[in-house]
């Protein structure tokens, strides 16, 4: 068993679209707090994004501009995720299921509104290295796949609450699994 040493991973989803003058903006977004290995907390908002929905995005989310006209805009919604993401007794670890999209997208929200994203440590589940560490062989890099390889059950895809929740069930599964293997601690993970 794993030693979380306090450390709370909080996994993140987003759902997006394109902004032809600042690329991507968020539209809906989730973050599953957990500690201890298990799931403690939930928090999910769709989004407006003050721009228009693009076709290709609408397409995967189905999400529209008359649907999040009245819904408050990152700027509004940035607090809860600041506390959320806030170390408070220990590391805070956030994770996604491809980072590279994720994060820099929420950071450039950030960013965009004159405020800064905590700094925290990342883990990606879509990472070779924790599969490896994890002994998990994957087929495709899917969140879906990743899902059905670990068992994890599967709400609706490109619904950031979703898969947000998969994703944290899937990472927790991860962890535990390299745990068994050697690695003690999520340091140890993340220091692979």
């Amino acid at each position: 068993m794993i030693d979380w040493q306090d450390t709370r991973l909080v996994v993140v989803d987003i759902e997006t679209t394109r902004d032809h003058s600042h690329g991507f903006r968020v539209v809906d977004i989730a973050a599953i707090t957990c500690h201890q290995g298990r799931i403690t907390g939930r928090w999910a908002s769709w989004v407006n994004p003050e721009t228009d929905i693009d076709d290709e995005s609408f397409g995967f989310h189905h999400l529209t501009e008359d649907l999040l006209q009245d819904q408050p805009t990152f700027e509004e919604i940035a607090p809860i995720l600041t506390r959320i993401l806030t170390p408070k007794h220990g590391p805070c670890v956030i994770a996604a299921h491809q980072t590279g999209f994720d994060i820099p997208i929420i950071r450039s929200e950030y960013e965009r509104f004159g405020l800064e994203m905590p700094d925290v440590a990342v883990l990606d589940t879509i990472d070779p290295i924790i599969h490896r560490l994890a002994g998990v062989t994957l087929k495709s890099r899917s969140l879906n796949n990743l899902c059905k390889v670990l068992n994890v059950e599967r709400g609706t895809a490109h619904r950031a609450e979703d898969d947000a929740e998969a994703c944290a069930n899937s990472a927790l599964i991860l962890i535990d699994r390299a745990s068994e293997r050697g690695n003690n601690t999520i340091q140890d993970i993340l220091d692979k």
